[in-house]
Order: structure tokens, then C-alpha cells, then sequence
């Protein structure tokens, strides 16, 4: 079999649209409309005040907005280009990064929502009295909380999986696993309402858990362990392609020593790769 001819499910990974989801994103964008044109009137008329707050509002409801739409739309061919990349031992593998799009829309989100917390939490304590203080201390102490967060995010992006001779290696926004291949039993393309990939592994001292988040991070695809599971929605455009590299150096470990060097990149770093199944 040629690593291209992976057999890849019939229209995966195709997103099965959640209407809670749809419906809340739409009513997300159009309130965020509603926001911009509020704060408009205010300027005009001079409240600046109302108008900050508004735009804020608009800017955190627009980012969650466009992240909803980004993880509901199907991954189309191409994102970032396949290359040599490191685990976070310095060991080389054939890499797939992230889609730079629900990473922008994801911390998006989260950064204007903490700046917008602290700004309503300095505006309460200056003129809101004890009342004020207590709810801005609140505001403030969540912001300070997200952007913890946030900078533990920035410090593990770009998330990337990278296929070593000996493993498999996810870093992801909030954490990092690395499974041996001795432990994997299984490659699997699982057709949920979001897609994603599974290597489904039994538990080995061979295995990495980094946590810099804690529990907090890795709320999603950490539930899984020991299985290391990617969604589509972060690889886009790269989902097919992963999957393929995955099962064809599951199934034939002989081949997996070259994936140290370019050579796999020839053939899975193309969108002709991805031809298999669709």
C-alpha cells in the first residue's frame, strides 16, 4: 500500500453542524452588529463611556462568534505545509501545525474578554462604592485568571503533531502528551459531530503528560488519555493528511525510521496526499 492510498472515510472530516452551536454563533454575530451600531450612536451623542463598553462587548462577542463559525465549518484542503519538525525533546518527525485561524478566534476571545473584564472592573471600583469595589475585584480577579491562561497558550503555540521513529507527539494550547509507537494499537478517523483523530494507545511508562495549565488544561482532547486525540478543527486542512501518516507508519513500522529526515515530506506534504477516500 502507498502512503497516499490510506483509506480515509467517506466525507471526513465533514463537521456535523450542532444547532445549538449554529444557532448561537448567528445570534452572537447579529448582537455583535447590534453592539457596533450602539456604540456609534454613543459617540455621536457623546457618551464615550457607553460606547466602550458596547464596542468591548462587540469585540467579545464577535471573536466568539467567529470561533463558533470557525470549528463549524469543514476543513478544506491546503493550511500549513507539512514540514521537519521537534518534539519537545529536540527529536525530529514529519509535523503538521495548527490552523493559524481558530487559534486567532480562540485566544482572540479570551484576550479581548479579559481586557474588556479589567476595564468594567477599574470603571466599578473609581465610581461603583463598596458594591463596585466587590464586583471589580471579582472582574479583576477573573482577568488576571484568563490571562494566566492566555500566556500559557502563547507559550506552547503554534500547537503542532509530530510523527517521530519512536512516537507520536501533540502540542497542544494547553498541554503536551507524547505516546510511544510500542503502545498504539489502533489509528482511527472518528466520525463525531466534531471530527478527530484517535491513536488509541494502552498505558506505558514510554508516555509524556506536560501540564503547564494543570487540570485546567487539555479539558477536551485530555480526557482521552491515554488515547491522543486531535480535532479537526485545530489541523483544518492538514486532518487528512495526518490521519494518512499516522496509519501508514502504524501499519508499517519498518518504514518509520525516515520520518527523522524529509523524506516523508514528498509524499504527505502535498494536497495529492489527501486524494484517498474522497
Amino acid at each position: 500500500m502507498q502512503p497516499h492510498q490510506s483509506v480515509v472515510p467517506e466525507g471526513w472530516p465533514r463537521v456535523k453542524r450542532n444547532l445549538l452551536i449554529v444557532s448561537g454563533t448567528a445570534v452572537m454575530a447579529v448582537v455583535t452588529v447590534g453592539l457596533v451600531l450602539g456604540a456609534g450612536q454613543a459617540v455621536a451623542s457623546g457618551d464615550l463611556l457607553t460606547a466602550g463598553l458596547l464596542a468591548a462587548g462587540a469585540l467579545v462577542l464577535g471573536h466568539a462568534a467567529g470561533f463558533g463559525l470557525s470549528v463549524s465549518r469543514h476543513p478544506r484542503r491546503g493550511g500549513p505545509v507539512p514540514y521537519l519538525g521537534v518534539t519537545e525533546q529536540g527529536v525530529p518527525g514529519l509535523a503538521f501545525r495548527y490552523a493559524g485561524a481558530p487559534c486567532y478566534w480562540f485566544l482572540g476571545m479570551l484576550t479581548v474578554g479579559a481586557v474588556a473584564a479589567l476595564g468594567i472592573a477599574v470603571v466599578l471600583a473609581v465610581g461603583g462604592g463598596m458594591a463596585g469595589w466587590i464586583v471589580g475585584g471579582l472582574l479583576a480577579a477573573g482577568a488576571v485568571f484568563v490571562g494566566w491562561f492566555i500566556v500559557v497558550a502563547l507559550r506552547l503555540m503554534p500547537g503542532r503533531l509530530v510523527l517521530t521513529p519512536d512516537g507520536v507527539y501533540h502540542r497542544a494550547l494547553t498541554f503536551e502528551y507524547y505516546v510511544p509507537w510500542f503502545a498504539v494499537y489502533e489509528v482511527v478517523a472518528a466520525d463525531t459531530d466534531h471530527p478527530m483523530i484517535v491513536v488509541k494507545a494502552h498505558p506505558s511508562d514510554g508516555t509524556r503528560l506536560h501540564r503547564p495549565a494543570g487540570r485546567l488544561g487539555g479539558a477536551v482532547e485530555a480526557e482521552y488519555l491515554p488515547f491522543l486525540v486531535v480535532r479537526a478543527y485545530w489541523l483544518r486542512g492538514n486532518t487528512v493528511r495526518a490521519y494518512q501518516a499516522l496509519d501508514h507508519y502504524f501499519r508499517n513500522p519498518d518504514r518509520r525510521s525516515e520520518l527523522s529526515s524529509a523524506q516523508p515530506l514528498g509524499v504527505f506534504g502535498s494536497d495529492s496526499s489527501t486524494s484517498g477516500g474522497r
